[in-house]
């Protein structure tokens, strides 16, 4: 009688479920008044790998600390994330934009005793992109 939910420890394919619901609507309207543009009722919870309940409520920060049990050899790793803080120069011919990036993605390998941090920054370019020139990552000092 016990119907634990199921767990999964790996991407969730882009075809499977809860994914597939927030993809949107793509039929012969969208064909004739949207295509190639993302459907209308598109939910950017899509683009959401985790599972649900390996999902954080916003960004991470750097300094949570993890605990995993029994998904190394060792049994338990109890390990703290690094504070780490990314800032962005882009350079559009003699304009500069400075932007900061966000913890974005947290990919965890216990079986190497590995972690993956993958940091996100956006900057609208779309009229500029001509223009772009260079962008300059640098490490500060996490505060």
């Amino acid at each position: 009688k016990d119907r634990p939910r199921p767990a999964i420890f790996r991407p969730v394919a882009s075809y499977w479920s809860p994914r597939l619901e927030y993809v949107g609507t793509y039929d012969e309207r969208w064909m004739k008044e949207r295509m190639p543009l993302l459907a209308e009722d598109f939910d950017e919870r899509f683009y959401q790998v985790a599972s649900e309940d390996q999902q954080t409520a916003g960004f991470l920060r750097g300094g949570e600390r993890v605990e995993l049990t029994n998904l190394a050899p060792d049994g338990k790793l109890v390990f703290t994330l690094p504070k780490v803080r990314l800032t962005f120069t882009t350079n559009f011919g003699r304009e500069r934009v400075d932007h900061r990036a966000q913890l974005h993605t947290v990919i965890l390998e216990p079986g190497r005793r590995r972690v993956i941090l993958v940091w996100c920054t956006i900057l609208p370019c779309h009229h500029k992109v001509d223009k772009l020139d260079s962008t300059v990552v640098e490490e500060i000092p996490f505060v």
